[in-house]
């Protein structure tokens, strides 16, 4: 089961805003919070989604805070990029990228030499603050294309405290899926990214 206040599976709860609500008008009852969540998308048990938080403090500012997680229901633990596609070919879509070829604040040589995803994204992250990365979890899928076996990937970088859009982005990458995945990815029983059409990520009108 999955709303944008709940998600359930096998009976177990994944998320609930409404607990998460009362738990934090219980710790600070002069500032008006509101949770709701946004299913991004469900590829067999790997489900990814996207948190968002507000926080309207009496006589203050409001913030907002947004978060991409991917996780697996069955073991509801984090579920690395790297278990769902081919790592080499999501090197080569991250160094190809057209927007990180414009990037002026990294090191382009290095990561054109590197041969490790994850080293990969500590040379994109370095120039970047601690809570505005890009991580293994932090992604959903676009979209499936069985006639050349490709996933379309949105690897997106987490930016909580904000509300500018352009700073939330998201990269496109268009990569192939480890085999074991390919059967589920054409299942009847999944969907894609643009399936729920609230929250941060899917009021930027060019995510398709």
């Amino acid at each position: 089961m999955l709303t944008y206040e709940k998600a359930m599976f096998k009976n177990k709860v994944v998320y609930d805003a409404s607990k998460e609500l009362a738990q934090f008008q219980k710790e600070d009852s002069t500032i008006q919070f509101d949770i709701f969540y946004t299913p991004l998308s469900l590829v067999g048990h790997i489900l990814s989604y996207e948190k968002n938080t507000y926080a309207f403090p009496h006589g203050g500012y409001s913030v907002q805070n947004s978060y991409i997680n991917t996780i697996n229901l069955k073991t509801q633990k984090p579920y690395s990029i790297l278990d769902l596609v081919d790592e080499a070919s999501l090197l080569k879509a991250l160094k190809n990228d057209a927007y990180i070829n414009t990037l002026k604040n990294i090191d382009m040589q290095k990561l054109k030499a590197c041969k490790s995803f994850v080293k990969a994204l500590k040379i994109l992250n370095k120039p970047l603050h601690e809570t505005n990365h890009f991580t293994l979890y932090s992604y959903a899928i676009l979209n499936y294309n069985p006639d050349n076996n490709k996933i379309l990937i949105r690897l997106i970088r987490t930016i909580p405290r904000s509300t500018i859009f352009t700073e939330y982005l998201q990269l496109g990458l268009k990569v192939t899926p480890l085999k074991h995945f390919e059967n589920t990815l054409k299942s009847d029983d999944i969907f894609f990214l643009g399936r729920f059409r609230r929250g941060r990520l899917a009021a930027q009108s060019f995510y398709n």
